[in-house]
């Protein structure tokens, strides 16, 4: 897309100069070969006409010369024919799009509608009749059209950055004005004006009144030699059908063509043909033809109700050759005149094109896939020797592709499917989605020879086809496609603050499920906007970043949807609807305070709903109780609500909601989970009847309110807590169908370090659970072994109060106690819950006996259960620890708890009543992993450790991998210099002698790996 510069004159130096040489240099070049006119390169103007809907046999313009059907032979456009005659005709031109404003929003940013997320008209927004005729309950549910960006980089932007005199205006259709701000000057024009439609009878559609703006635009432009762009978009020639009484009258008294009959659409086309005939008058009235650029393209194809596009299968609305081939001319300056290209262009291309003849010479824009084609124009519709294709981002070889993920074309007896497509050369691949579980089917056409698609080759060439899906499903990929969905396949999606995506206004979802506006929650603006930091937290598998919330702070995502809205619509293979509207949230979040009520997350309004609020519930004056709300169009809701801080602290840590809505018919209700384990449950009325529509189309939100109003705000009882959020939120996930206890348990751990973490070893009645249980109050996790169970790594904020401050080997029992103390305030820490709930509740007591060997030195134990209850906060990350009456060790009779002398190994005999419970805290701290000779120091007596234990035993393991290895030197390292009372995380600038020992130790490990490989 580079261009040369062309002179040092000033631009309009150069535009008036070219002007009065156009004619002599247009010659020259001519006659030199050359690819186009310095006039051109100086600063053309450039007039584009947007015919709506016309075919791309709908002028009496043949467009092909080897297909005598590639022009009407009815309708008469003598003007566009003088048009061809005088420049060149792609008979390989096509709209971006089947559709009209998705062909003008690609248009305008050279991007393709897939890459937009726009692939149907503006207007199908949720709640609309478009949106409801093509969009639900049926068995694929299409991906809404997002509304047009005027801020980003559009064709008139960049037409001033290769030239800021350019004056630009849009006359006539913009079709992108949803919500009506959205208007051409907002989007870079400097004029813009869609009048109001005049009288049939006096100009139908209103296509002499724009071309008169256009006209007048261009002589204003003229007079003050300033260049131009100008795009006109006519209504014309989309339906309903407008035209005059005496065109009606002279196609009458015509005989019908064999393709096209249609008096009033004939009416119609004639004219918008003279209309376009006015503005032609007017560049050459002006003196201008030389210097300025005409293009003439349609939006999409003719809807074959109206006009026939054949030979081209079928029209508007699909990727059909008849939906996407149009009209596509060009003349101006350096184009040979009466010229045809056959190759391939697209409406997407014309941005690119107008900024390279406007001399623009920066990098193709970031995004824009629109192709150059200015070299085939000043070439005779020829690539130039040496340019095999037109270069198009994410096109590896130039290819075109067309996105309608869509269904647009629903009947009793037929359906049109959602579908993708790719041109490579003379092939075509069309891919037609499955739906109902059934697999993709696909058709390969050559459309050199077959223009009319209706001879598949994709059997007889396997191959070809599986390259050209390759080539389609890698492009798609790459432009972030969104496709339609079945509501009824299971569906997750996690957002994660340490990936939150490429955008810096949004937060993207880790998982794709092929649906940009699905996965995406998008930032509020200016003081609005979370913003991304650190999330210091004890959960190692926890996202290492978080949004933060202020307090005004919030985001926006479209609306939860998990079931049909009614029955399935009368059409072929509706497939069944899915009217189980279950649902489940989860919230990984920290709480700045609890003083004020607090969004997590919602979707809905005050008529329909989903919710997860903070509030008071109690009204005790601390907002710390979490409400779940589910609330159907109807008016039936269920709610449940629990404290968030039973056992946690999501002051100070990060605290795991989580929400499930069951919808099933035989088990319907409502629950809450906090830290993976079950909180409260409210049950629902059963049957089919009693069904929670609760799934409207409002905006979801996230720390505040989204769309129009806050979720499940409405109906009878318990409303949401309404407030904005202020915190970290670090992970949100969503599932359209309910979790099961056991699937939230996993969830959970998986945040969390593995249970057996730092357990060395074991003797006797001793086990480690395979899983952390979420609930270890009495009775809920039972078993005849003293369970060891890792909770928590982290750093003491303030001191800790313990039953025994463990200095070295000791023993306690009935009468021999542990001395109390205090932990200091930031100690490193691992702390561990060793829980015994024999099995049952039978009479009689249970005895135990055993040990577990710790990886880190013990240096305190909490048995009293005061001291557990008020450490759970700080220590514990189970769920659910019960009541205190039934926590806590009480040692007595022959109980005892030995501590090793190396601080390491925890030896015991227990007994306990088989109705009861015991339960004790350990807590270790780490000691230095590269002090192999344990004497508090790490050193080079320690290296010499590693080097005899390389590659042969674990005496130099630092890492606790069981080997001795490279890893472990590292170890070694890092830590070198470093004593038992100091931190072994951190790391000084080793000593002169540290460095040449460092320097020993490295090629000790290069002999080290050799052994190991030998």
């Amino acid at each position: 897309m580079r261009m040369p510069s062309t002179a040092s004159l000033p631009q309009a130096d150069r535009t008036s100069i070219c002007r009065q040489l156009a004619p002599v240099l247009l010659a020259v070049f001519a006659a030199l070969g050359q690819s186009r006119t310095a006039c051109a390169a100086a600063a053309p103007n450039i007039v584009l006409l947007v015919a709506d809907d016309m075919g791309w046999n709908g002028t009496s313009a043949l467009m092909d010369p080897t297909v005598p059907g590639s022009k009407s032979d009815f309708y008469q456009t003598p003007n566009i024919a003088a048009l061809a005659a005088g420049g060149m005709r792609f008979s390989s031109g096509y709209a971006a799009s089947p559709y009209c404003a998705s062909t003008r929003a690609s248009l305008m940013t050279g991007k393709s509608p897939a890459q937009i997320q726009m692939t149907d008209i503006k207007d199908a927004q949720p709640g609309t009749i478009r949106y409801t005729g093509g969009y639900t309950n049926l068995p694929l549910t299409p991906p809404t059209p997002e509304l047009f960006d005027p801020t980003q980089l559009t064709l008139p932007r960049l037409l001033k950055q290769a030239n800021p005199n350019y004056q630009t205006a849009l006359f006539g259709k913009w079709h992108l004005e949803i919500p009506t701000t959205i208007t051409p000057v907002a989007a870079g024009f400097d004029v813009s004006s869609d009048p109001a439609l005049p009288p049939d009878e006096v100009d139908p559609w209103g296509v002499q009144l724009i071309s008169n703006m256009a006209n007048n635009f261009m002589q204003t432009n003229v007079a003050s030699d300033t260049p131009f762009f100008v795009e006109v978009g006519y209504r014309a020639v989309h339906e309903p059908i407008r035209s005059r009484q005496a065109l009606r009258d002279k196609y009458a008294a015509l005989p019908p063509g064999t393709v096209h009959k249609g008096v009033p659409y004939a009416a119609m086309t004639e004219d918008l043909d003279t209309a376009i005939g006015t503005v032609m008058a007017k560049i050459n009235e002006l003196g201008i033809a030389d210097n300025t650029y005409i293009f003439l393209v349609s939006d999409n194809g003719a809807p074959i109700a109206y006009s026939s596009n054949a030979p081209l299968k079928d029209g508007k609305v699909t990727i059909s050759e008849g939906g996407v081939r149009i009209p596509y001319i060009v003349k101006g300056p350096g184009v040979q005149a009466n010229t045809f290209s056959d190759v391939p262009v697209l409406t997407t291309d014309l941005m690119t094109t107008f900024a390279s003849l406007a001399g623009y010479t920066g990098p193709t824009p970031q995004g824009v896939e629109g192709a150059d084609f200015s070299p085939v124009l000043f070439n005779g519709g020829e690539l130039p020797e040496g340019m095999d294709y037109l270069e198009r981002q994410y096109a590896e070889n130039g290819e075109i592709y067309f996105h309608n993920p869509h269904n647009p074309a629903i009947g009793v007896n037929y359906r049109i499917r959602p579908q993708s497509s790719v041109r490579d050369g003379d092939f075509k691949l069309v891919v037609t989605y499955g739906d109902n579980g059934g697999p993709d089917t696909y058709a390969l056409y050559n459309i050199k020879t077959n223009i009319s698609e209706n001879i598949n080759l994709a059997a007889s060439m396997p191959d070809k086809m599986a390259s050209m899906k390759l080539l389609l499903d890698n492009y798609l990929e790459a432009v972030d496609a969104s496709f339609a969905y079945d509501v009824k396949a299971p569906t997750q999606l996690a957002w994660k603050g340490s990936q939150p995506g490429a955008l810096s206004t949004a937060w993207r979802s880790t998982i794709d499920v092929k649906y940009k506006a699905r996965e995406t929650w998008t930032l509020g603006t200016a003081t609005e906007t979370p913003s991304l930091v650190n999330a210091v937290a004890f959960q190692s598998g926890l996202s290492s970043k978080a949004f933060s919330f202020d307090g005004n702070d919030g985001m926006k995502g479209r609306f939860f949807h998990v079931g049909d809205t009614g029955p399935r619509q009368n059409t072929v293979t509706p497939g069944t609807p899915d009217f189980d509207r279950s649902v489940a949230a989860d919230v990984w979040f920290s709480a700045a305070d609890l003083t004020h009520n607090q969004v997590l997350l919602e979707s809905g309004n005050g008529t329909q709903g989903i919710s997860m609020t903070l509030g008071d519930a109690d009204a005790n004056g601390s907002f710390n109780d979490l409400r779940f709300r589910v609330l159907g169009v109807s008016g039936d809701s269920l709610t449940v609500t629990v404290p968030v801080n039973s056992f946690a602290n999501p002051l100070t840590d990060f605290i795991n909601a989580t929400a499930v809505f069951s919808d099933n018919d035989n088990a319907r209700f409502v629950e809450l989970y906090i830290n993976g384990s079950l909180a409260g449950r409210v049950n629902g009325t059963l049957g089919s009847a009693a069904s929670l529509r609760w799934d409207g189309y409002d905006d979801a939100g996230l720390g505040k309110t989204g769309g129009s109003g806050l979720g499940a705000n409405g109906g009878a009882g318990a409303l949401p807590f309404n407030g904005a959020f202020k915190g970290k939120m670090a992970e949100v996930s969503y599932w359209n169908y309910a979790l099961t206890p056991n699937q939230i348990a996993n969830n959970y751990n998986a945040k969390l370090d593995a249970v057996s973490f730092g357990v060395k070893a074991m003797t006797g009645g001793t086990i480690v659970p395979t899983a952390r249980p979420t609930n270890v109050a009495l009775g809920a996790a039972e078993s005849n072994s003293l369970q060891v169970m890792q909770e928590r790594q982290h750093r003491l904020a303030s001191a800790l109060a313990v039953d025994g401050v463990i200095l070295g080997g000791q023993t306690a029992n009935g009468s021999n106690h542990f001395t109390p103390g205090n932990i200091t305030a930031g100690t490193d820490f691992t702390s561990y819950l060793l829980h015994f709930d024999p099995v049952g509740a039978a009479a009689g007591n249970s005895t135990i006996t055993g040990s577990v060997t710790f990886a880190y030195d013990i240096i305190g134990i909490v048995t009293a259960a005061a001291k557990l209850v008020a450490a759970d906060p700080i220590l514990g990350s189970i769920g659910q620890y019960g009541a205190a009456a039934d926590r806590g060790l009480l040692l007595a009779g022959t109980d005892f708890i030995t501590i090793s002398a190396n601080r390491r190994t925890l030896t015991y005999n227990l007994t306990i009543a088989n109705n009861d419970a015991a339960e004790f805290r350990i807590l270790t701290a780490p000691t230095l992993p590269a002090d192999f000779n344990g004497d508090g120091f790490v050193n080079a007596s320690d290296l010499v450790i590693w080097k005899s234990a390389a590659g042969s035993t674990s005496a130099g393991d630092a890492n606790g991998d069981g080997l001795t290895d490279g890893a472990d030197f590292l170890v070694w390292q890092r830590t070198l210099g470093a004593s038992s009372g100091s931190s072994a995380a951190i790391t000084g600038v080793p000593e002169p002698a540290s460095a040449a020992l460092m320097a020993l130790g490295a090629v000790a490990l290069v002999g080290a790996v050799r052994r190991r490989v030998a």
